[in-house]
């Protein structure tokens, strides 16, 4: 079953992406700590995701899973930080790239 989001939901999964990536900038590229206290129902869901990282329309990082294997919230958060700084095709991203950083949760099934 194909899981959409309304348009807030998918603010909050982008800003959470973005912390995440800003949080792992500040924490030699470890990933913030998955903790859910004030996360809305739909993103505690066991959910699975990728995040895809653009720089000036120019792939720069993509990272997911194709299964549920934890919340999606948490999920956003280690692919996140994965594609940013761990996507074996490119480079860690630098902190002189985030401005630039164009961030996609895309819907998928």
């Amino acid at each position: 079953m194909k899981m959409s989001y309304n348009s807030q939901q998918q603010i909050q999964m982008l800003q959470l992406a973005r912390r995440s990536i800003e949080y792992a900038l500040q924490h030699r590229h470890q990933a913030p700590d998955c903790v859910a206290d004030s996360v809305p129902p739909e993103l505690q869901a066991k959910r699975a995701c990728f995040v895809t990282l653009h720089i000036q329309q120019r792939l720069r990082g993509c990272i997911g899973h194709l299964q549920a294997v934890q919340s999606l919230y948490c999920d956003i958060i280690e692919n996140a930080c994965s594609a940013a700084f761990r996507d074996p095709r490119f480079e860690p991203l630098a902190e002189k790239e985030l401005p630039r950083l164009h961030i996609e949760i895309p819907d998928y099934p």
